[in-house]
């Protein structure tokens, strides 16, 4: 039985070749395709975990910025250089931008009263 983890990724690595063509809705992927997404996808979250953050679970605001950021690394793969890599490589760092400051908003808050009878 696949954990939530696995049917988390396999959803990212399917959003992430069909943003850029790779695979049209309902294609099943070949086992080459599946390999390579998730060695990259590996990868990938290897390098963002370098930078602090933890995807022992992957946070919902996170699927985006995972499925934008896996189809940049893809790209180059399936043909995809000039003006379109580069708008993939700015809609991967916005996206992972927009998560990060997301993450910040769901971050801890900590209100206590003031005891110092001020």
């Amino acid at each position: 039985m696949l954990s939530t983890y696995d049917i988390t990724v396999s959803k990212i690595i399917n959003t992430a070749l069909k943003k850029i063509g790779a695979i049209a809705d309902g294609q099943v992927l070949s086992e080459s395709q599946l390999i390579t997404a998730k060695k990259l996808f590996a990868m990938m979250i290897e390098a963002w975990q370098q930078e602090g953050h933890n995807f022992e679970e992957i946070p919902d605001h996170w699927l985006e910025a995972l499925s934008d950021g896996l189809s940049e690394r893809l790209a180059t793969q399936y043909g995809i250089y000039g003006n379109q890599l580069r708008d993939l490589q700015r809609i991967a760092f916005n996206s992972k931008q927009k998560a990060q400051d997301l993450g910040q908003e769901l971050g801890n808050l900590n209100i206590s009263p003031d005891l110092t009878n001020k």
